[in-house]
Protein backbone atom coordinates (compact mmCIF):
# COMPACT_ATOMS: atom_id res chain seq x y z
CA UNK A 1 0.00 0.00 0.00
CA UNK A 2 2.77 2.18 0.76
CA UNK A 3 4.79 1.16 -2.54
CA UNK A 4 1.21 2.33 -3.96
CA UNK A 5 1.09 5.35 -2.37
CA UNK A 6 4.38 6.92 -2.64
CA UNK A 7 4.41 5.81 -6.88
CA UNK A 8 0.93 7.70 -7.54
CA UNK A 9 3.06 10.85 -5.85
CA UNK A 10 5.78 10.39 -8.23
CA UNK A 11 4.44 9.98 -10.90
CA UNK A 12 2.19 12.94 -10.17
CA UNK A 13 5.12 14.87 -9.54
CA UNK A 14 6.64 13.82 -12.53
CA UNK A 15 3.75 14.67 -14.90
CA UNK A 16 3.76 18.24 -13.11
CA UNK A 17 7.10 19.16 -13.28
CA UNK A 18 7.00 17.88 -17.18
CA UNK A 19 3.96 19.97 -17.78
CA UNK A 20 6.30 23.10 -16.76
CA UNK A 21 9.05 22.72 -18.41
CA UNK A 22 7.20 21.98 -21.46
CA UNK A 23 5.00 25.26 -21.04
CA UNK A 24 5.44 28.56 -22.98
CA UNK A 25 4.75 30.35 -19.78
CA UNK A 26 7.91 31.48 -17.70
CA UNK A 27 8.31 29.80 -14.70
CA UNK A 28 9.81 32.73 -13.32
CA UNK A 29 7.74 36.29 -13.70
CA UNK A 30 9.23 39.30 -11.88
CA UNK A 31 6.56 41.04 -10.29
CA UNK A 32 8.15 44.45 -9.85
CA UNK A 33 8.04 46.65 -12.44
CA UNK A 34 11.05 46.59 -15.31
CA UNK A 35 13.67 49.12 -15.70
CA UNK A 36 12.40 49.88 -19.15
CA UNK A 37 8.79 50.38 -17.73
CA UNK A 38 9.30 52.33 -15.15
CA UNK A 39 11.77 55.18 -17.95
CA UNK A 40 8.38 55.11 -19.40
CA UNK A 41 6.06 56.54 -16.36
CA UNK A 42 6.10 60.17 -15.42
CA UNK A 43 6.72 58.64 -11.59
CA UNK A 44 10.12 58.27 -10.18
CA UNK A 45 11.13 55.79 -7.67
CA UNK A 46 12.47 56.96 -4.48
CA UNK A 47 11.51 60.57 -5.49
CA UNK A 48 9.26 62.45 -3.20
CA UNK A 49 6.24 63.93 -4.78
CA UNK A 50 6.19 68.06 -4.59
CA UNK A 51 2.56 67.92 -4.20
CA UNK A 52 0.51 67.11 -1.02
CA UNK A 53 -2.46 65.99 -3.64
CA UNK A 54 -4.03 62.62 -3.55
CA UNK A 55 -4.85 59.94 -6.18
CA UNK A 56 -8.25 59.83 -8.24
CA UNK A 57 -8.26 55.94 -7.25
CA UNK A 58 -7.84 57.52 -3.48
CA UNK A 59 -10.25 59.89 -3.94
CA UNK A 60 -12.65 57.62 -4.76
CA UNK A 61 -11.59 54.59 -1.93
CA UNK A 62 -14.73 55.49 -0.43
CA UNK A 63 -17.17 53.63 -3.55
CA UNK A 64 -14.43 50.38 -3.02
CA UNK A 65 -13.80 47.23 -1.51
CA UNK A 66 -10.54 49.19 -0.22
CA UNK A 67 -10.05 50.59 3.36
CA UNK A 68 -8.71 54.14 2.70
CA UNK A 69 -6.06 54.65 5.29
CA UNK A 70 -6.19 57.51 7.98
CA UNK A 71 -3.09 59.70 5.91
CA UNK A 72 -1.11 63.56 6.66
CA UNK A 73 -3.29 64.69 4.15
CA UNK A 74 -1.04 68.50 3.99
CA UNK A 75 2.44 65.68 3.34
CA UNK A 76 2.82 64.19 0.02
CA UNK A 77 1.41 60.47 -0.67
CA UNK A 78 5.07 58.73 -0.54
CA UNK A 79 6.34 61.40 2.35
CA UNK A 80 8.06 59.38 5.15
CA UNK A 81 4.37 60.00 7.26
CA UNK A 82 2.50 58.93 4.69
CA UNK A 83 4.36 55.72 2.71
CA UNK A 84 3.25 52.66 4.50
CA UNK A 85 0.06 53.49 4.13
CA UNK A 86 0.37 52.93 0.16
CA UNK A 87 2.65 50.04 0.32
CA UNK A 88 -0.34 47.84 -0.53
CA UNK A 89 -1.81 46.95 -3.68
CA UNK A 90 -5.88 48.11 -4.37
CA UNK A 91 -8.04 45.20 -6.11
CA UNK A 92 -9.71 47.62 -8.41
CA UNK A 93 -6.06 48.80 -9.79
CA UNK A 94 -5.53 45.30 -11.10
CA UNK A 95 -6.58 44.17 -14.25
CA UNK A 96 -6.10 40.16 -14.27
CA UNK A 97 -5.60 39.97 -18.03
CA UNK A 98 -2.61 42.20 -17.51
CA UNK A 99 -0.85 39.77 -14.80
CA UNK A 100 2.52 41.61 -13.85
CA UNK A 101 4.31 44.32 -12.59
CA UNK A 102 1.88 45.03 -9.91
CA UNK A 103 4.59 46.77 -7.32
CA UNK A 104 7.30 50.16 -8.01
CA UNK A 105 10.97 49.18 -7.78
CA UNK A 106 10.37 50.86 -4.37
CA UNK A 107 7.74 49.24 -3.52
CA UNK A 108 4.47 50.56 -4.09
CA UNK A 109 0.91 48.59 -5.81
CA UNK A 110 0.90 49.61 -9.27
CA UNK A 111 -1.89 50.70 -10.97
CA UNK A 112 -2.93 48.63 -14.66
CA UNK A 113 -5.76 51.75 -15.22
CA UNK A 114 -5.30 55.80 -15.63
CA UNK A 115 -7.63 58.43 -14.41
CA UNK A 116 -8.98 61.15 -17.44
CA UNK A 117 -6.83 64.35 -16.41
CA UNK A 118 -9.90 66.39 -17.82
CA UNK A 119 -12.05 65.21 -15.13
CA UNK A 120 -9.98 63.88 -12.32
CA UNK A 121 -7.36 66.77 -12.82
CA UNK A 122 -9.44 69.94 -12.92
CA UNK A 123 -8.99 72.51 -10.12
CA UNK A 124 -12.57 73.14 -9.79
CA UNK A 125 -15.16 70.68 -8.73
CA UNK A 126 -17.09 69.35 -11.56
CA UNK A 127 -20.83 68.39 -11.77
CA UNK A 128 -22.55 65.80 -13.10
CA UNK A 129 -24.55 68.82 -15.59
CA UNK A 130 -21.69 69.77 -16.38
CA UNK A 131 -20.54 66.80 -18.60
CA UNK A 132 -22.08 66.71 -22.24
CA UNK A 133 -23.05 62.92 -21.36
CA UNK A 134 -21.93 61.06 -18.83
CA UNK A 135 -22.03 58.01 -21.11
CA UNK A 136 -19.79 59.68 -23.43
CA UNK A 137 -17.24 59.92 -20.93
CA UNK A 138 -14.65 58.44 -20.10
CA UNK A 139 -13.29 58.84 -16.42
CA UNK A 140 -10.65 56.09 -16.49
CA UNK A 141 -9.48 53.17 -18.69
CA UNK A 142 -6.93 50.24 -18.77
CA UNK A 143 -2.98 50.99 -19.33
CA UNK A 144 -0.50 48.48 -20.47
CA UNK A 145 2.93 50.03 -20.10
CA UNK A 146 4.46 53.17 -18.10
CA UNK A 147 2.31 51.76 -14.99
CA UNK A 148 2.18 54.53 -12.16
CA UNK A 149 1.88 53.51 -8.31
CA UNK A 150 -2.01 53.93 -7.93
CA UNK A 151 -1.47 56.41 -5.06
CA UNK A 152 0.45 58.99 -7.48
CA UNK A 153 -1.84 61.51 -8.29
CA UNK A 154 -0.19 61.73 -11.71
CA UNK A 155 -1.53 58.52 -12.81
CA UNK A 156 -3.28 60.19 -15.24
CA UNK A 157 -3.30 59.87 -18.71
CA UNK A 158 -4.40 62.16 -21.66
CA UNK A 159 -6.70 60.56 -24.29
CA UNK A 160 -4.89 62.51 -27.22
CA UNK A 161 -2.18 59.66 -26.49
CA UNK A 162 -4.96 57.59 -27.92
CA UNK A 163 -5.12 53.78 -27.31
CA UNK A 164 -2.99 50.57 -28.77
CA UNK A 165 -1.38 47.91 -27.90
CA UNK A 166 2.07 48.45 -27.84
CA UNK A 167 3.84 51.86 -26.57
CA UNK A 168 7.71 50.61 -25.73
CA UNK A 169 9.28 52.67 -28.52
CA UNK A 170 7.71 55.61 -27.03
CA UNK A 171 9.14 58.43 -24.73
CA UNK A 172 7.94 59.42 -20.72
CA UNK A 173 4.86 60.82 -20.32
CA UNK A 174 3.89 59.79 -23.65
CA UNK A 175 2.27 56.40 -23.26
CA UNK A 176 -1.34 55.93 -23.59
CA UNK A 177 -4.06 53.51 -22.97
CA UNK A 178 -4.28 50.26 -23.74
CA UNK A 179 -4.29 46.40 -22.23
CA UNK A 180 -3.55 42.69 -22.62
CA UNK A 181 -6.97 42.15 -24.36
CA UNK A 182 -7.30 41.28 -27.71
CA UNK A 183 -7.25 44.09 -30.13
CA UNK A 184 -8.51 46.74 -27.71
CA UNK A 185 -9.08 48.08 -24.08
CA UNK A 186 -11.40 48.72 -21.61
CA UNK A 187 -12.83 52.23 -20.38
CA UNK A 188 -14.98 53.15 -17.36
CA UNK A 189 -17.17 55.63 -18.59
CA UNK A 190 -19.28 58.43 -16.29
CA UNK A 191 -22.29 56.68 -16.03
CA UNK A 192 -20.39 53.91 -14.09
CA UNK A 193 -20.65 51.56 -17.82
CA UNK A 194 -17.44 49.71 -18.93
CA UNK A 195 -17.15 50.08 -22.32
CA UNK A 196 -14.39 48.09 -24.80
CA UNK A 197 -12.34 50.62 -27.37
CA UNK A 198 -10.59 48.97 -29.94
CA UNK A 199 -7.16 49.82 -31.10
CA UNK A 200 -8.55 51.36 -34.53
CA UNK A 201 -11.03 53.44 -33.35
CA UNK A 202 -10.28 57.31 -34.59
CA UNK A 203 -7.70 58.85 -32.57
CA UNK A 204 -9.83 61.91 -32.79
CA UNK A 205 -13.10 60.21 -31.32
CA UNK A 206 -10.86 59.06 -28.66
CA UNK A 207 -9.83 62.04 -27.60
CA UNK A 208 -13.29 63.60 -27.86
CA UNK A 209 -14.99 60.99 -25.21
CA UNK A 210 -12.47 62.06 -23.07
CA UNK A 211 -13.77 65.68 -22.90
CA UNK A 212 -16.29 66.49 -20.00
CA UNK A 213 -17.42 69.01 -22.48
CA UNK A 214 -17.36 68.65 -26.15
CA UNK A 215 -15.74 71.33 -28.85
CA UNK A 216 -16.67 74.89 -28.26
CA UNK A 217 -19.66 73.90 -26.48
Amino acid sequence: MMLFVVGIGVSGVTHQVGWLITSPESLFVSKTQAVHDSDLSTYRPNTVSKSSDQSWLYSVGTYMLYQRPEIDDSKPWNSPENADNFRTLVYEAICPSQGNPIWSPDGFGLSHRAGNPDVFGNDSILRFNDFDGLGNTIFAGDVNAAFAPWADPDALRSLKLGVRDNWTSSKRGEVGYGSMHPSGALMLMGDGSIRFVDYKMDGKVFKQLGRHRKEGS
